[in-house]
């Protein structure tokens, strides 16, 4: 654990560094949809951690493009999306210079996390 480091920090101030893996669990829902949410999660987590602006994917491209400046070549970028986003998070990161590594499932077989390296 000598050569790890863990940066708690919003995505717009984070503009230092040149790392080898990124890891995030950006805020995806969409912000129409937040008062919707359970009062278990709505009551648990504060909306900075949910809201994910108009169509949930705005928080999570900022973290794409971000972390294509951030990363080494050949970086690894690990990103959590919400239900119904992988197809269009995908997109975003081939867009951005990345390309699709792995995609991880949660216990209801919904893909929960997209890992993507950067491309040279």
């Amino acid at each position: 654990m000598q050569r790890v480091k863990f940066i708690h920090c919003d995505v717009d101030n984070f503009n230092f560094g040149n790392y080898d893996i990124v890891v995030s669990n950006p805020p995806y829902i969409c912000s129409g949809r937040i008062s919707c949410l359970g009062k278990g999660i709505k009551g648990f987590e504060p909306r900075v951690a949910l809201d994910g602006g108009y169509s949930g994917l705005e928080i999570i491209t900022k973290v794409i493009i971000k972390a294509r400046k951030l990363l080494k070549n050949r970086g690894c970028l690990f990103v959590e999306v919400g239900n119904g986003q992988s197809c269009m998070v995908s997109s975003v990161l081939i867009k951005n210079g990345f390309r699709l590594v792995k995609k991880f499932f949660d216990y209801s077989k919904t893909i929960r996390c997209i890992m993507s390296t950067k491309i040279i």
